[in-house]
């Protein structure tokens, strides 16, 4: 009996300190952000290009291709938006 005691209540303090340890620290709104100093140089990067492929004479309208790391975009490209207006 002693033993089973014994046991539920170091499995109980080791659960308790583990829930402990996964809980977010809360971080006060107002504390400054860090200084720029901290944040790593910035290296421009080739992840996206815009191909000109036409454009008119006799407006300024162009047709293109956005190239992103995830694929090719061609444009002009019409996106269907709705509002409940």
């Amino acid at each position: 009996e002693n033993l089973k005691r014994l046991v539920r209540s170091i499995s109980s303090e080791s659960t308790s300190s583990s829930s402990r340890s996964k809980r977010k620290q809360k971080i006060d709104p107002l504390t400054p952000p860090p200084p720029p100093s901290d944040f790593p140089r910035y290296e421009e990067r080739d992840f996206f290009k815009f191909e000109l492929i036409h454009k008119s004479k006799r407006s300024d309208a162009r047709v293109g291709r956005i190239h992103t790391p995830h694929g090719i975009v061609d444009t002009p490209n019409f996106v269907a938006v709705g509002t409940n207006g």
